[in-house]
């Protein structure tokens, strides 16, 4: 019976995990999307940890510098002022980690990159469409475009159209023919809500980004990883 049950969690993770980034389009509130993360990321990651490929998930250098950035901002909680509550940092930095965890995961099964391309892209596309719109017949307190519902954060919204961003133009760079096209036009609403948020933290990331990623496709030896 346990062994059905964490099979079944196994094929349901993936599918969790793509609701929840999914659901920073549509879920209304900050709240209510925490308590998706509980049940459809972390419950299943706590039940199924002891069939995870540890070794193999350290192999990869990403993997690796990103376990080392966890561990330097959990060291640096001993010299934060006082006033910052230690606990709910340190739970903040484990959800982080759980995170991550699970999307090497997905991303080693080639779950997630499939649905991101397929799934999330047209729906960060379609959903940039509806910000730019409620932006420019309702406006903005500060005159910076941000999402509605969870997303009603400037900077927040341009980090993460930003991140599809980046992907769309990737794939249009390294696809061929006519379908290529097809990610470009998907961007392009993407690019003009990152411009409209003003926001310069996710506008500076993606041109550091970009221009790297240009670079390795000039010259693939620069990859170290």
């Amino acid at each position: 019976m346990i062994n059905k049950v964490i099979s079944f969690l196994e094929k349901y993770k993936p599918w969790a995990l793509l609701f929840f980034i999914a659901g920073f389009f549509f879920i209304p509130s900050a709240k209510m999307h925490n308590n998706c993360f509980y049940v459809f990321v972390l419950a299943p990651f706590i039940l199924t940890a002891h069939t995870f490929e540890w070794k193999k998930l350290f192999t990869n250098k990403i993997f690796c510098l990103l376990s080392i950035f966890f561990i330097y901002n959990l060291i640096s909680l001993l010299w934060a002022p006082e006033d910052i509550k230690v606990s709910k940092e340190v739970r903040r930095f484990l959800y982080i980690a759980v995170f991550s965890f699970s999307v090497f995961q997905s991303l080693d099964k080639g779950f997630l990159i499939k649905k991101i391309h397929s799934w999330l892209i047209p729906l960060a596309s379609l959903s940039s469409v509806v910000y730019i719109s409620h932006f420019l017949t309702k406006g903005n307190a500060y005159g910076r475009l941000a999402g509605i519902s969870r997303m009603d954060h400037s900077i927040q919204t341009a980090s993460f159209l930003g991140f599809f961003a980046l992907i769309g133009l990737a794939i249009f760079f390294l696809g061929k023919g006519k379908k290529s096209l097809l990610w470009i036009l998907l961007s392009i609403p993407l690019l003009l809500a990152l411009y409209l948020s003003q926001s310069r933290g996710p506008l500076i990331a993606f041109v550091i980004a970009l221009l790297t990623f240009c670079l390795l496709l000039r010259n693939k030896h620069l990859l170290i990883f």
